[in-house]
């Protein structure tokens, strides 16, 4: 008989960080209990029966609002110190409107999930009947978006037009499920939602993601269905990277990626930069890939008896066949940002990141400094070339969709079900 859970996740707006950072995010829920969806300690577990209790991520900063009747083209930070946002429009029809980014978390396929809806809570005013909601298209930071700009992102042919419902102790909330769903099947990147008004004179104004009070900041409440799912995608459930008793620096992409606690770094791989960067001016990005997919194939030989890993080969595609019961996938990418200021590969413009495949179609990851994570937007039959790669975003300067080459593939023959430590310390 398949079993079922309903879950519900509640999440404050902002930026998903625990997936692509250095420094773990601070996370806890409203009813202070922690999220054990993430933290199967059995590596062959059935995710499909995996207790998960509500949880809240905390990132004030996803949040920006914008009037269309002022004469400055200001970013959207209120005078007040950014704690309000407003939603509506004036007498004469011009636009009042926000834009808000959720952090979403790999706890459902996009098909499991029953209702998502976003809370808000009023300041003052009058609360509007309806209000339209639209994708956002592009990348936008409140602080350094303006106006002229963040209207550019916000896709008029996806407004759609929901009922605002009252909630207790002045909250609001509104029904967002097709873009949850959206999102979480990967078909659009999540760059958030724009809230406007409906009806001239009519607007109202609510506290926001720069509140300093989380108890009324907005939150994105998503309510879903998990019943059994396939597991047959590989050999291993999602288990989380081993925290060191030493710091919390255990394992990187690479070591993630073979079951390994101890990190791999490009030091580690005996990268030659002025190699690389002569490939690159040879052969561009896909050159330098097929360098590291060399090194890679490399180190793994080298070290097999301490990986316990008995296979590694290089495997076409992400539903290229597998055995499921003793391989599992992973997947790579690069990234290099050479540019006239910054004409040779180094370190601090060239990376390279691994995702695991999970035994459900799922996808994880992992940073050094940070948990390993699904990631939210993966599940089976979506290939990993639909999301944008991010790197740890401690390395400001090569964020969002830092790894952008092919994809290369490879089938990974595990034989000891725990992490190893293959440098032996």
């Amino acid at each position: 008989m398949k079993k079922k859970l309903i879950l519900t996740v509640c999440i404050s707006l902002g930026l998903l960080l625990t997936a692509c950072t250095g420094n773990k995010t601070d996370s806890s829920s409203k009813n202070d209990v922690t999220d054990t969806g993430n933290t199967d300690t059995s590596a062959t577990s059935d995710q499909a029966t995996a207790t998960t209790e509500d949880w809240i991520a905390i990132n004030n900063t996803a949040t920006g609002s914008y009037d269309e009747s002022d004469t400055q083209d200001y970013t959207g930070v209120d005078n007040d110190g950014s704690n309000f946002i407003k939603i509506g429009q004036n007498k004469d029809g011009k636009d009042i409107y926000s834009l808000f980014r959720f952090p979403l978390k790999g706890t459902w396929l996009a098909n499991e999930v029953v209702e998502a809806r976003l809370y808000l809570k009023l300041k003052k005013g009058n609360v509007p009947a309806t209000f339209r909601v639209g994708f956002v298209t592009g990348d936008w930071e409140p602080n350094d978006t303006t106006r002229t700009n963040v209207r550019t992102l916000v896709d008029d042919t996806s407004f759609i037009s929901v009922s605002v419902q009252k909630e207790k102790d002045g909250w609001v909330s509104i029904p967002i499920t097709d873009f949850v769903k959206t999102w979480l099947n990967a078909d659009k990147p999540d760059y958030g939602i724009a809230l406007f008004g409906e009806k001239a004179g009519e607007k109202a104004t609510f506290v926001s993601g720069f509140a300093e009070s989380e108890s009324e900041i907005p939150y994105l409440k998503v309510s879903g269905v998990v019943s059994e799912r396939v597991s047959d995608y590989g050999k291993f459930a999602y288990m989380q990277m081993p925290l060191s008793e030493e710091s919390e620096e255990s394992g990187n992409c690479f070591s993630f990626a073979l079951r390994d606690e101890d990190m791999i770094l490009s030091e580690d791989m005996a990268f030659d930069y002025k190699e690389l960067t002569d490939i690159y001016d040879s052969s561009g990005e896909e050159g330098v890939l097929d360098y590291v997919r060399k090194d890679v194939i490399n180190y793994v030989e080298a070290d097999k008896d301490g990986l316990k890993i008995s296979d590694f080969r290089q495997i076409e595609n992400f539903d290229s066949e597998i055995d499921p019961s003793k391989e599992y996938r992973i997947a790579l990418r690069v990234g290099c940002k050479v540019s006239d200021e910054v004409p040779d590969i180094n370190e601090k413009n060239f990376d390279f990141h691994f995702w695991v495949q999970l035994n459900d179609g799922q996808w994880a990851q992992k940073f050094p400094q940070d948990i390993s994570d699904k990631i939210p937007w993966s599940g089976p039959g979506i290939s990993p070339e639909k999301y944008s790669w991010d790197a740890a975003i401690q390395w400001a300067e090569k964020f969002k969709n830092f790894y952008d080459s092919k994809i290369i593939y490879f089938a990974v023959t595990k034989d000891t079900d725990h992490f190893t430590k293959h440098k032996g310390k």
